[in-house]
């Protein structure tokens, strides 16, 4: 969409790329909202398939369940390379103030408006954020060197969920979840320690999935409940050569439904078949695609948390459960804690008046996952050994029945 230069009202303080993009962004054609857990996101585009992209990417939520607004959010999307365009070129020409905000993942320019009106604009990708904390908006004006833009609005949304949740005491975990015999773990560990490799097991074994990756917990009547995390699921080639299910996304990436950002088909396809699991390439899918290459099985939204299981991949290792001693499960649940520290969680461009949870909400919720029952489960982590196809994976599912049954 290429939109013409206008006149400024002589009463106006913003730049006119601004007030093009406040007055566009009232008048996009399409519109739908999402409730989740009494936040009220009403989303406007330029594109009807922004909105079944956000719902199917929100889906482990469970957008049907019912929800009272507490709170009502507008985002907005626009495309249009002349208003990011007339944004940087503000900026490169020094004619309004900026501050520079970084993080691992970006550097932005931000522009102070008003008290209210924040602009960060991204030259890199591209991009731009208006943010109006006076009228509970978000705008975001994505260019054509945005290469994949409903990933950038699946972020967007699922950063707003983020803050609001955190303010309401959810508190965000470096950790996955199952619901299996209809009890529901926590899984937990650190990167590396095989929990998407878990969580893929047991979703073959019959499991239903929860969450991958990120997991809200809060207290509440004396129990730790639980809340998925909208995000794709990261299968390694290693892992996705044990099941026959998933190799036809290797050899026909147009069976995938979310962009294939993280692998190189050219390399991958160049590479003999026995030698994929060598290589660090990864395939994302949405939860339920990935749930339903296994089974007709559900995923849950959530609920109260019964037992912790923290993944040990180890080669060559027939499936082993132990129980953790106090000490050594807090002090995993302690380092896989996400707070404002891990600023690649927090994107800077998002100034909302949202709090924390405090410290001792922390440390209680973190007190009492400790004294929850817990195993730590060693596998085989030889990405090679494809005979465990359905071995590993029933073995893990009954012992973890037999544990926590018992």
């Amino acid at each position: 969409m290429s939109i013409p230069a206008t006149k400024i009202p002589t009463n106006s303080s913003h730049p006119f790329w601004l007030d093009q993009i406040l007055t566009t962004s009232d008048q996009l054609p399409y519109q739908g909202d999402f409730d989740i857990q009494g936040l009220k996101i009403n989303i406007h585009g330029y594109d009807p398939e922004i909105y079944l992209w956000v719902e199917k990417y929100l889906y482990p939520l469970n957008l049907s369940a019912p929800s009272n607004t507490e709170l009502s959010y507008r985002i907005n999307f626009l495309h249009c390379d002349d208003l990011v365009l007339a944004a940087l070129n503000t900026i490169e020409n020094n004619e309004i103030d900026t501050r520079r905000i970084s993080n691992a993942r970006r550097s932005l320019d931000r522009i102070c408006v008003s008290k209210q009106i924040t602009v960060d604009c991204d030259p890199f990708y591209g991009m731009l954020w208006v943010t109006d904390r006076s009228t509970n908006s978000i705008t975001v004006v994505l260019s054509a060197k945005v290469r994949w833009p409903f990933l950038e609005i699946s972020r967007v949304v699922r950063d707003l969920i983020t803050r609001f949740l955190e303010d309401k005491g959810w508190i965000l975990f470096h950790a996955g979840a199952i619901q299996s015999n209809e009890k529901n773990y926590l899984v937990i560990g650190d990167a590396s320690a095989g929990k998407t490799s878990f969580i893929i097991a047991m979703l073959y074994a019959g499991s239903a999935f929860i969450s991958n990756e990120r997991v809200f917990v809060k207290l509440v009547d004396g129990r730790a409940k639980m809340l998925s995390f909208p995000m794709p699921i990261a299968a390694g080639l290693g892992t996705m050569v044990q099941y026959p299910e998933l190799i036809k996304f290797i050899r026909q990436p147009q069976f995938c439904q979310y962009p294939p950002r993280r692998i190189n088909f050219v390399k991958v396809h160049n590479t003999p078949e026995w030698k994929w699991p060598e290589l660090e390439d990864k395939i994302q899918f949405l939860p339920q695609e990935l749930s339903r290459q296994f089974s007709d099985i559900s995923g849950v939204p959530g609920g109260n948390i019964d037992g912790v299981i923290v993944p040990c991949r180890r080669k060559r290792q027939i499936v082993v459960l132990e129980s953790l001693d106090k000490k050594t499960i807090g002090s995993v649940v302690t380092h896989n804690c996400i707070d404002r520290s891990h600023d690649e969680i927090y994107p800077p461009w998002m100034p909302l008046p949202f709090q924390q949870p405090s410290s001792e909400d922390i440390k209680q919720t973190i007190s009492f996952l400790e004294n929850l029952p817990n195993s730590r489960i060693a596998f085989s982590g030889d990405k090679n050994r494809r005979n465990e196809i359905k071995t590993y994976p029933e073995r893990i599912f009954k012992a973890l029945v037999g544990e926590y049954n018992s």
